[in-house]
């Protein structure tokens, strides 16, 4: 029953019926608190009854409120009075995309000017996980700009009006899909405005005439399913024609599965041969073969709408031979106008039988260290681990379609990312957790809980992930998440854990690496998902990839391949090199490459060992002059006196020992002689030991000490389940601070009392996130350590003992707290190298920093080896600094380096 005008709902007075929708009737009414106008949106009783259809409605209330955007309709309230259930939202005043078709096609500025808005709403809702499912002309509201807005310019301004000057509102978020499709009442599913559609009784939910193939079979659908209805409408605007249409639904739907809409220039001969390039893409039957993202389609309609297509404008007729040189020209110029992104991807998805390499660059926000690179199994999209100028480090995608990357949200602190067989799933890990991710939108999903060190993970066709959990054997899981069940054995003492799995084409077997306390003496095995059983292939110390029948790896950062038999299940053939100086992490193990099912290899390119160069600053940043000469230091620290530098000097395949190195005379002294990593070196507060992380037994990292002057024997402190990694010596040299990982693959702090050698807890986290780095002050008193609590990490301090107080220090990221000896002054160092200072003032017990403030930027060498190793360190004074300054530049800075149809250049 329609409500009357001046019917009250709530502060509300209904002043007249404007339409009925899907989800209700629709009023214009009065807000009597704010004396503005509004649009109700009524829950019929009838509907109101159905649990599942009120469901549907909540839905669409949290669905727009969700949805901030100034091309979305705008929800004001939501409400019930007296039984009847309403949204309250902004009154518009204009007219539906629909009811201006009628009166024909768009000019193409103002087509282009209505989709780039409709495609901004869209991106922001698939960002949140929100696909429309019932995108269509009588969902696009036309607002009128109002008559009285002015402008620096009235021409401009009158001008705009003439060419149809309003702007775009997406209407009815009802049918977002939250689970599966529904089934609806005849005439339910009609337009806000009243329009008809063709929905009736039993069909799924939407409207038939814009719908995907893949909406149409009942099928999953996402993102691509709105580019689809998008594509349908942008015809549509172009045309003035529908896109599909049949005497019935069933042909209709017919259409819409088998049939090509017919070509927009044989329709508009003004089109834009770049605009129907989009069009078609956005049509494509399978959503693999459609524009991925909003964002990327609305780039390209951003580009033509700037002029990227104005070359020859006009499309070809066939009766004219200058035209029809004219057309051939225009295509040459839009290939060549999308810059070396799009050339690249135009080389990659034609249908030539040319097979020789290609190789091009595509430029990246700041990468993570390795590994940061996936490739999608199909070639068409490259996932890395990189940071803007306002993100942490998160997953990013790039289609080889576009000239820009999207960050997909919630993935902060992501690291060995993995695709899905299908190219639609980004698999990584966070947390101390697997993660998935669908990339047409939404935020990650967990899968499981990590027992130890993530190293590396596989997604198997049967909807299974392999992975490695260091220390230990290979264990699976289902993506979709469940128990974990180890897949393969640890075969006696000389083995610590397994890592890295490929699947193989055959989905039951892969390859995997085997690794003792040495991780560059690792062993390529094959094994299988039904048997333990395994076979030694090849001694291979680096990460691991399968494509194009070859098997790829890494030596000293070339990356090589050797033939592999899928069949046979054997290595055969030649080892042949592929790429020169491929980035690798600071152990020497970790590659960052990819390669996809298709022929597409993705590298880093980056020096092996760069060296670097210990410096002194004062704290404007000039340089005060060098300590020892340059070699491959991966962390430094000052002993007491600051005459003397400890440091880790990192080498291959070994991995490092600590050195100690004399400023005076410029001498260096081992300290420690063991085949292993050796790292993480820290002076006690007399300068007698140095205390380090050293992966000697088992290749688990433990805390072990000796004297500085490098004589007497190691001693082992603490040999823990996981990882440790000694952090500061308490003031009253009876303790040490340490980070540990626990079994979840989170860092916290502990306490090591040497007496009795009892771990105790220290961080406030309990284990739920990483607290690192940890630093005592000079009295003993306060703890400084990095956190990622906040999703990046930042510098806090917490009080001690009493642990009552915790107070955040840095504001836009920090690493590696150090205190200055006055206690009055606290040290770090942003994500760029720059190098902060806090002013600390202690009042009671009551700690208060200062806002932080730019000291200089550095060159320093950030985030090797977990990140343990401190790139700088203090003077007493407080006034210089010395810093480990790389000597090369950063691989994180460097483009990616695409090689499509890599295996072609293995036949010269």
């Amino acid at each position: 029953m329609a409500l009357a005008p001046g019917t009250r709902l709530g502060p509300y007075e209904v002043t007249a019926q404007i339409g009925a929708g899907g989800m209700g009737e629709v009023y214009r009414a009065v807000d009597t608190r704010l004396d503005r106008h509004v649009a109700i949106k009524v829950l019929p009783a009838y509907v109101a009854s159905d649990s599942h259809l009120r469901q549907r409605f909540e839905r669409e209330a949290r669905t727009v409120a969700g949805l901030n955007h100034p091309h979305i309709c705008v929800l004001h309230d939501v409400g019930r009075e007296d039984g009847v259930d309403f949204l309250v939202m902004e009154e518009l005043t204009g007219e539906t995309l629909s009811a201006r078709l009628k009166k024909g096609p768009l000019p193409i500025d103002v087509v282009l000017r209505y989709a780039i808005e409709i495609l901004d709403a869209l991106d922001k809702a698939h960002h949140h996980g929100v696909v429309h499912r019932d995108l269509k002309p009588a969902n696009i509201f036309l607002v009128a700009r109002s008559a009285a807005s002015t402008s620096t310019s009235g021409r401009v301004e009158r001008r705009r009006s003439a060419a149809g000057d309003a702007y775009v509102k997406l209407l009815d978020f009802g049918l977002a899909k939250v689970q599966t499709a529904a089934v609806v009442p005849a005439g339910f599913s009609r337009a806000t405005t009243g329009e008809p559609d063709l929905t009736g009784q039993g069909t799924i939910l939407g409207t038939i005439q814009y719908m995907a193939p893949e909406q149409l079979e009942g099928a999953d659908v996402d993102a691509r399913t709105d580019i689809f209805a998008f594509g349908a409408v942008l015809y549509e605007m172009v045309t003035g024609k529908k896109a599909f249409e049949g005497k019935s639904q069933v042909s209709l739907m017919a259409a819409i599965l088998d049939s090509d809409p017919k070509r927009v220039s044989e329709l508009q001969l003004l089109t834009p041969p770049a605009l129907e390039h989009v069009i078609q893409g956005c049509l494509a039957k399978a959503p693999e073969d459609r524009w991925q993202t909003a964002h990327d389609v609305m780039k390209q309609l951003q580009w033509i709408a700037a002029g990227g297509s104005q070359a020859g404008a006009l499309a070809a007729l066939p009766s004219r031979r200058a035209d029809r040189a004219r057309w051939a020209w225009t295509a040459a110029s839009f290939v060549v106008g999308i810059a070396l992104a799009s050339i690249a991807a135009f080389f990659y998805l034609r249908t030539s039988d040319d097979v020789n390499q290609t190789r091009f660059v595509i430029t990246t926000p700041e990468l993570a260290a390795p590994p940061s690179v996936a490739v999608s199994p199909d070639g068409r999209r490259v996932a890395f681990l990189a940071k803007s100028s306002s993100t942490a480090y998160s997953l990013f995608i790039r289609s080889m379609e576009s000239v820009e990357a999207q960050v997909l949200p919630g993935t902060v602190g992501a690291v060995f990312p993995f695709w899905s067989p299908d190219s639609r799933h980004l698999g990584f890990f966070a947390n101390g957790a697997i993660k998935r991710i669908d990339i047409a939108g939404g935020l990650p999903q967990t899968v499981c809980e990590v027992p130890g060190a993530f190293v590396g993970g596989t997604w198997g066709a049967d909807g299974t992930i392999l992975f490695g959990a260091y220390p230990g054997p290979l264990k699976r899981v289902s993506a979709a998440g469940g128990e974990l069940t180890d897949v393969t054995s640890i075969a006696g003492p000389q083995e610590v854990g397994h890592g890295f799995p490929v699947y193989l084409p055959d989905g039951r077997h892969f390859l995997f690496g085997a690794y003792g306390s040495n991780v560059q003496s690792g062993i390529l095995y094959l094994g299988s998902t039904d048997s333990r059983q395994r076979t030694q292939l090849a001694r291979v110390a680096s990460t691991i990839a399968y494509s194009a029948g070859h098997v790829l790896f890494q030596r000293n950062g070339t990356l090589m391949a050797q033939p592999f038999d899928a069949k046979r299940l054997t290595l055969s053939g030649e080892v042949v090199r592929v790429a020169d100086s491929v980035a690798l992490d600071t152990f020497g193990v970790v590659g960052d490459y990819s390669v996809s099912n298709t022929g597409v290899l993705v590298f880093r390119p980056g020096a092996v060992g760069a060296p670097s160069q210990l410096v002194w600053h004062d704290r404007s940043g000039k340089s005060l002059g060098v300590a020892g000469t340059p070699g491959q230091y991966r962390g430094i620290a000052l002993s007491p006196d600051g005459k003397l530098i400890a440091v880790h000097r990192h080498q291959q395949p070994a991995g490092g020992d600590i050195w100690v190195l004399d400023q005076e005379r410029g001498t260096l002294t081992p300290v420690t002689s063991n085949p292993s990593h050796n790292m993480s070196p820290m002076w006690s507060r007399d300068g007698s030991e140095i205390a380090f992380a050293s992966d000697r037994d088992g290749g688990i990292f433990g805390i072990y000490q000796k004297t500085s002057s490098g004589g007497g024997t190691d001693e082992l402190l603490l040999k823990p389940a996981f990882f440790a990694f000694p952090e500061d010596w308490a003031p009253d040299g009876r303790s040490i601070l340490y980070g540990q990982l626990n079994s979840r693959g989170i860092v916290e702090f502990m306490l090591l009392p040497l007496s009795e050698r009892k771990p105790q807890a220290l961080s406030l986290a309990n284990g739920q996130f990483n607290e690192i780095l940890s630093k005592f002050s000079s009295d003993g008193h306060w703890i400084a350590f990095a956190s990622d609590q906040s999703g990046r990490p930042e510098i806090w301090v917490q009080s001690y003992p009493n642990r009552s107080s915790k107070t955040q220090i840095s504001t836009q990221g920090g690493n590696y707290p150090r205190w200055a000896r006055s206690g009055t002054e606290l040290f770090y160092v942003t994500d760029d190298g720059t190098l902060m200072a806090v002013d600390i003032r202690i009042d009671g017990s009551t700690l208060h920093a200062s806002a932080p403030r730019v000291l200089f930027k550095t060159a320093a060498v950030l985030g090797d080896h977990y990140g343990t190793n401190y790139p700088y360190d203090v003077a007493a004074d407080g006034q210089r600094f010395i810093v480990n300054e790389s000597l090369a530049p950063a691989s994180q800075g460097a483009p990616l380096t695409v090689v499509l149809n890599w295996t072609a250049g293995l036949k010269k």
